[in-house]
């Protein structure tokens, strides 16, 4: 994982989204917390990502993104949630209706932790930080995926 792509793709993403990156980074001894947070008004709603990026030196780093966005819409959206786990999956794969599926396959190729969609907000949770252009463009096309969601 290249870090200097990391810190390059949310700056991008900031200023395409005409927003100021937020920054912030604390030494934990062996291992760099590094954060980075961009909020933003889009068409589809307020959003807001969140990513922490684990500098360690032993390798172990505990890398995430979290995603909130808040729909701007008179309806209501239909709520559900999506978790990309174990053999939970397995049983609930059938219950899924072809677009849960379908937002179940996006999530699983973005590395997805879990999705849930109540009272118009969503929130998506990858278990790794976004390193790249595609992958924010990935995200966004998901979240207007699931605001069509009825």
């Amino acid at each position: 994982m290249n870090w200097n792509n990391i810190e390059k793709s949310w700056n991008e993403f900031a200023e395409l989204n005409n927003v100021e990156l937020i920054y912030d980074e604390r030494n934990l001894f062996h291992t760099i917390e590094c954060k980075y947070e961009v909020h933003f008004q889009a068409e589809h709603g307020e959003s807001s990502f969140s990513g922490v990026l684990w500098k360690s030196q032993d390798g172990h780093n505990r890398n995430r993104t979290k995603i909130f966005t808040k729909f701007s819409t008179e309806k209501s959206l239909h709520n559900f949630e999506l978790k990309n786990g174990g053999i939970k999956k397995l049983f609930l794969r059938n219950n899924l209706n072809d677009f849960e599926k379908n937002i179940a396959r996006n999530l699983k190729e973005l590395n997805g932790k879990n999705l849930s969609l109540k009272d118009n907000v969503l929130e998506i949770e990858l278990n790794g930080i976004i390193s790249s252009k595609s992958v924010f463009d990935k995200v966004t096309e998901l979240i207007k995926k699931v605001k069509t969601y009825r």
